[in-house]
């Protein structure tokens, strides 16, 4: 079982329970998020093998510093998270909350297998 630590909130002035592994989670978070000019070598992407095919996207500038926040994040989990993750995962839970950020009940995204249960 993972340690807990209490930690003190200077915005709600409320103290907080909460996991070791989560808070170091955060503390990377935090941490790329402070040197987000560029992610370090070791948390590049690996190539792709030339069986895969590759897409090139161009980022609009305005949303590079959020793109190049989200591959970090993505890679320290991939890393660093004590369970087997895979990007696959990630994706698909990142493309959920996008739609589960707009509040909205009538917006939801549907992985392939939800969808082809709705035809069955």
């Amino acid at each position: 079982m993972a340690g807990v630590v209490v930690m003190y909130n200077a915005i709600t002035g409320r103290k907080q329970k909460r996991g070791v592994r989560r808070q170091f989670l955060l503390v990377l978070v935090l941490a790329l998020i402070l040197q987000i000019a560029g992610a370090s070598p070791a948390l590049a992407e690996t190539e792709t093998s030339p069986e895969i095919p590759t897409i090139t996207v161009e980022i609009p500038e305005a949303e590079k510093e959020l793109f190049n926040l989200f591959q970090a994040v993505k890679q320290v989990i991939l890393n660093l998270h004590s369970n087997d993750v895979d990007s696959q995962t990630l994706y698909q839970g990142a493309i959920k909350g996008l739609f589960e950020s707009l509040g909205d009940p009538y917006s939801q995204y549907l992985d392939k297998d939800q969808f082809a249960s709705l035809s069955s």
